[in-house]
């Protein structure tokens, strides 16, 4: 197979199922499979359901929020909304999520909302001060920890410029940022920049990635998590951080605003502005939050349940159907332009 990453993005879905195809027909030879399950609608849904319609088998669509970004391109959003309305079933991980495949034309009756869960055994509540001690952090410091990719979406440069005006007034505030580099290799350095530039570096610790369980220490440590991100489906970050009994503040990207309830677990503050960050990182330091209470948001819904509910729908939808009916032109997908 032959692929320029970058270029001529609007065939990526053409190569997704030309490897599906053969995937599929490999395993196939042991036995039939049921279903065909593509995580993100683009390019995996779409190539996906291309797949489906080559070996007669049913196939479903998990909207993560990716979604958002590619249904306004001309060429990838027409294949994908095509996939949306075409395929078996569609899960949406948060209830933006439905409505939004509702807007592009898929019947609400195949759609079922099914959200991300939280390890509770790695992600719970814990002793504050020891998990300060294990990493190193003053007792008296006003710890910000943020989890996400080192990507512009998830607005990492504005908690460094939030910093900056917090230790401007109290030189007790430190950030931690939690998470490497991903698609955005540019991103990281552009941030470091930031940091120099602000004078804020002895102040921000850029831990990379981390295994869950230091996560979840970092978690305990802190006094406020802060995720000032652009777009989210359902934020794994924010549930985690609250399983901690974290106070959070963030943006009303996605289902955030419905998760934090402010102020009953944080504060939501508008996308891009990092003086009402600042604002509300001050305020979240100060407030007296009933930790046990928003430890126990979602405390009774576990994996397990979302993967009884998963295979729930899709026996429901594929109750008698042995393939996705695909009853619109499948989009060529070969006019794209680089984007």
């Amino acid at each position: 197979m032959f692929y320029l990453p970058g270029v001529l993005k609007g065939l990526d879905s053409r190569w997704v199922k030309r490897s599906v195809v053969t995937a599929i027909r490999e395993v196939e030879r042991e036995g039939p499979i049921d279903a065909i399950d593509a995580h993100f609608g683009y390019p995996e849904g779409v190539g996906c359901v291309r797949a489906s319609i080559a070996l007669g088998r049913p196939v479903f669509i998990t909207m993560r929020g990716l979604e958002r970004q590619i249904l306004p391109l001309r060429w990838r959003g027409e294949q994908l909304r095509w996939a949306l309305r075409n395929c078996t079933g569609i899960i949406c991980v948060s209830e933006s999520l439905k409505k939004l495949a509702v807007d592009v034309g898929v019947p609400p009756e195949r759609i079922e909302m099914i959200p991300n869960a939280v390890d509770r055994r790695t992600f719970r509540p814990g002793d504050r001060d020891e998990a300060r001690r294990v990493l190193g952090i003053e007792p008296e410091d006003r710890l910000i920890v943020c989890v996400g990719m080192l990507v512009a979406g998830k607005g990492q440069h504005h908690l460094v410029e939030a910093l900056a005006g917090l230790r401007a007034k109290d030189a007790r505030w430190k950030l931690v940022l939690l998470g490497g580099g991903a698609h955005e290799p540019g991103y990281p350095a552009r941030l470091r920049s930031s940091i120099d530039e602000l004078g804020v570096a002895g102040a921000v610790l850029l831990a990379g990635s981390q295994p869950p369980e230091k996560i979840a220490t970092w978690l305990r440590a802190a006094d406020v998590f802060a995720l000032p991100t652009y777009d989210e489906g359902c934020c794994n970050a924010v549930l985690e951080a609250m399983a901690c009994g974290l106070p959070v503040v963030t943006t009303p990207a996605g289902d955030n605003e419905f998760l934090v309830s402010p102020p009953h677990r944080g504060y939501i503050v508008p996308i891009g502005r990092h003086e009402e960050l600042e604002r509300a990182l001050a305020a979240a330091v100060e407030t007296a939050w009933d930790r046990e209470a928003i430890a126990g948001f979602g405390a009774g819904y576990s994996w397990d349940e979302a993967a009884r509910r998963t295979l729930h729908f899709f026996q429901e939808r594929t109750g008698g159907r042995d393939r996705a009916i695909a009853s619109e032109r499948i989009p060529s997908g070969n006019h794209s332009k680089p984007r």
